[in-house]
């Protein structure tokens, strides 16, 4: 059994197909005659048919264990978004074998790219992907992960699936940064999250004491008021820049 998932706002500067994994998950070339189920499909309309046959790409799922390959699947969108800062995303599952599989997804995953940046993913960003995805389904099923790492995830999923709104987007982000790197006790943090977020990462360009500690800074202020929050062209690119950094820090601790 086949399920795919059309990927809109795709570019694969590779125009390669990649498997993922076992080959379990792969990117693969869309095909509107041979992917959509025939007849009527419960939820998606003539419209979002129409809508379909304009993409080229797709995620599919390989004989999936239709009890988990949903989380897995977001395990990959979440680590094309570590490794690309995307904003590609997933909206209909299609299964021409048993189309009552077939569904809209109503939580998809949200961007906050700059368009001025680069959308294609190259094959080498692919095979960072892959790494990343690996590292995250092996982090799942040890039992003895940390709280921080497990927390790290889970607040950075909600981010990017829960999370319209460029300030919600920032409140969460800097909550990973909190959960990877605030003190072991309670207290005042700023300093500790500024030191060991940038030794982290080196210090690179964008992610240095400075660069956090203003970041850290923005979030008090929304978060107390000083600030209004609200979907302004400075927040959202007040939030890109901590999306840099959450990544930056993320694509490390995968590949550590």
């Amino acid at each position: 059994m086949r399920i795919v998932m059309p990927l809109f706002d795709f570019l694969n500067s590779s125009k390669r197909e990649f498997e993922f994994g076992n080959g379990a998950y792969s990117l693969r070339k869309f095909n509107p005659t041979t992917d959509i189920p025939s007849g009527e499909i419960p939820g998606l309309s003539r419209t979002d048919l129409d809508y379909l046959k304009r993409e080229q790409w797709a995620l599919v799922a390989n004989n999936p264990d239709l009890r988990t390959y949903k989380e897995d699947v977001n395990r990959l969108l979440l680590s094309f978004k570590i490794h690309t800062l995307g904003r590609f995303f997933i909206k209909y599952r299609l299964c021409v074998e048993d189309p009552s599989l077939s569904s809209v997804i109503t939580e998809k995953m949200n961007y906050i790219l700059p368009d001025k940046s680069s959308r294609e993913v190259t094959l080498a960003q692919l095979e960072q992907v892959n790494s990343g995805f690996e590292r995250l389904q092996e982090m799942d099923s040890v039992q003895s992960v940390s709280n921080r790492t497990h927390n790290a995830i889970y607040f950075m999923y909600g981010a990017y699936f829960t999370a319209g709104h460029a300030s919600f987007l920032f409140v969460l982000l800097f909550t990973v940064l909190e959960a990877l790197f605030s003190k072991e006790k309670g207290g005042t943090a700023t300093r500790t999250i500024c030191e060991r977020a940038s030794a982290f990462v080196e210090s690179r360009p964008r992610c240095t004491y400075a660069d956090i500690q203003r970041l850290y800074d923005i979030r008090s202020e929304l978060v107390h008021g000083r600030r209004k929050a609200a979907q302004s062209g400075q927040n959202l690119a007040d939030a890109h820049e901590l999306e840099f950094l959450v990544a930056e820090c993320m694509k490390k601790l995968l590949a550590d």
